[in-house]
């Protein structure tokens, strides 16, 4: 493998790794803000989420979550819940 390969598989590690503690950090705060969330869904989420690539995390996080969990993410990326959903307007485009 050549090093420019290299460093792309590295940095694509690491923008997945990335993407995983943002998707965890969303679970948590899911978790602790919003009672009506089971644990088993939190865990089921996790589960779900841990292999998935950036694309498919930022999908769940602008097009999957309910407005009122959307709303926790948005706060917790301090973003505007706006600006989730437009970027799910346009992730549904792709």
């Amino acid at each position: 493998m050549n090093l420019c390969k290299k460093i792309k598989t590295a940095d694509q590690k690491q923008i997945g790794g990335i993407m995983n503690r943002i998707a965890n950090n969303i679970l948590n705060a899911i978790e602790a803000r919003n009672t009506a969330v089971s644990a088993d869904w939190v865990s089921d989420k996790r589960n779900e989420l841990k292999d998935k690539t950036e694309y498919e995390t930022i999908r769940w996080i602008c097009r999957s979550l309910d407005s009122t969990n959307k709303e926790i993410a948005a706060n917790l990326i301090g973003l505007p819940i706006e600006y989730l959903d437009k970027c799910g307007e346009v992730l549904v485009r792709l």
